[in-house]
């Protein structure tokens, strides 16, 4: 059987230790009173100490006890043995109940901080291993007192926000993040208020112009007298889980275009040419008709040979139309070994400006710089048409100031290269920016746009190896950015 004696430090062996302290202390005061200093009144005085030490080591039982005890040596040894008399005087009576008063009183202010002592030590471990238990947890907790300064924090917490190396307990959250919302500043006041709010996915503009996702929950806590302290929050950066839920969203919305087109090639691109050729045969034959034969047709009675004229060239451009959006559609598909070719940057922007001249002269400045610029690992012509479209997206984003398109690359390590294209024109607000890859969002006037530029060269970059990324702000411009692999060394 195991064994039942207590575990070291249990209130069985303080008791005991408080009751051997004051039998102790009883014994040693008795003799030093007996031995040396039988002068000293009151006689209490030395047994004073002993119910102290009695009280703080073991509580009020064992202070009581050795105020009992140092009673009980009094009357029956003590005295006794100084005035020769078995019985006390009134005044020997009053002065050992009212030492007998003062002892109690002792016990219990000496077990009063006894206790109070014991509850700090208790509060402060408790706290201790709150925050160890806090720091080490494997999610984003920070707890704050009631004015918002941190009191714990996990290395998770440190990490998600880029916060490792920083020290952070003691300070204010909102001198950590002066870049908090006002509105998450009233979710505060609301939960130190007692409330517990939550969500599952809450934008936070970062001060060097990012965004975060996070999905947070914030509780108040409460102190041993069940006041609020302060809040709790738990919180988890959900930006590259966001992301990955809006290209896995990308990349269905793209597959369905792909299957659109699978479909659609062949039963359209087929009579749409047998359209365009009778068109273009319709048109020339009217073009080829002597003017007499022109006026006896309209002589019959027949349409003006003018509007016949002009609904061909309409019905023409909007065959032409249709084609291209189905040459757009095939965009979409994969372009097997894109990025095994080699392509000169700098040449295929030049081509690209060339292009785009006509829409960047008259509403804008631009500048170049590409003398960090290489080869690619990019078809030509892909990489011409992904410059172009951005260049062209550049300079219709013209406001009412002057509009200034630069066009840069610079090098990323050994193995890629960042192309960027920056306007300083009307820029977008964020929730433009987060449908700008969308097939078939476009916010281009009706007749302007098909929505499938940008689409078509973000899956030409990806086909490539690369990515396309824009960032924008509504008022102050748009920055496109392109990475592409460089291309191997020849040989």
């Amino acid at each position: 059987m195991e064994s039942m004696q207590p575990a070291p430090g249990s209130p069985w062996r303080r008791s005991l230790a408080g009751y051997l302290v004051a039998a102790a202390g009883v014994l040693l005061a008795t003799w030093v009173r007996v031995s040396f200093v039988n002068w000293i009144n009151p006689l209490w005085l030395l047994f004073y100490p002993a119910v102290l030490a009695a009280a703080l080591a073991g509580g009020l039982g064992p202070g009581l006890v050795a105020t009992a005890l140092s009673g009980l040596v009094t009357v029956f040894w003590i005295l006794p043995a100084e005035h020769q008399t078995g019985t006390l005087d009134s005044r020997q009576e009053i002065s050992l109940a009212l030492s007998a008063a003062v002892g109690v009183i002792l016990s219990v202010v000496a077990d009063g901080f006894r206790r109070s002592r014991r509850a700090e030590a208790a509060l402060r471990r408790s706290q201790a291993q709150l925050a160890l238990f806090v720091r080490h947890a494997p999610a984003s907790i920070a707890m704050f007192d009631g004015g918002m300064r941190y009191l714990a924090v996990s290395d998770r917490f440190l990490t998600d926000y880029r916060l490792a190396g920083r020290e952070v307990l003691g300070r204010s959250h909102y001198e950590i993040f002066p870049e908090i919302p006002e509105r998450w500043r009233e979710i505060h006041r609301r939960c130190l208020a007692g409330a517990v709010e939550r969500c599952e996915a809450d934008p936070f503009p970062r001060a060097d112009g990012r965004t975060d996702w996070i999905r947070w929950e914030i509780r108040p806590w409460l102190d041993e007298a069940g006041r609020i302290g302060g809040l709790l929050l738990f919180s988890e950066v959900i930006t590259g889980l966001r992301e990955a839920e809006r290209q896995a969203a990308r990349a269905e919305r793209l597959e369905a275009v792909g299957r659109l087109v699978r479909g659609m090639s062949h039963e359209v691109n087929n009579p749409l040419a047998g359209v365009i050729a009778n068109l273009g045969f319709a048109r020339d034959g009217l073009a080829a008709a002597p003017p007499p034969a022109r006026r006896a047709w309209e002589a019959a009675g027949a349409p003006p040979v003018a509007g016949l004229e002009e609904a061909l060239a309409d019905a023409a451009e909007a065959a032409d139309r249709v084609k291209g959006i189905m040459r757009d559609l095939a965009g979409f598909l994969p372009h097997p070994g894109a990025a095994s070719t080699r392509t000169d940057l700098a040449v295929a922007a030049r081509k690209a400006l060339r292009l785009a001249h006509h829409e960047l002269v008259p509403c804008a400045e631009v500048r170049t710089d590409l003398d960090g610029s290489g080869e690619v690992g990019m078809p030509e012509d892909d990489l011409v048409q992904v410059l172009a479209a951005l260049l062209v997206n550049a300079g219709q984003a013209t406001g009412d100031r002057p509009n200034v398109v630069t066009v840069s690359a610079r090098p990323l390590g050994d193995a890629a290269l960042a192309v960027e294209v920056a306007d300083t024109g009307t820029g977008m607000d964020e929730a433009t920016l987060g449908r700008l890859f969308e097939p078939f969002f476009t916010t281009r006037q009706v007749g302007r746009g098909k929505g499938l530029g940008l689409p078509r060269c973000r899956t030409l970059a990806e086909g490539a190896g690369g990515e396309l990324s824009v960032r924008s702000e509504a008022g102050r411009g748009t920055t496109a950015r392109l990475v592409l692999p460089l291309a191997p060394p020849a040989g």
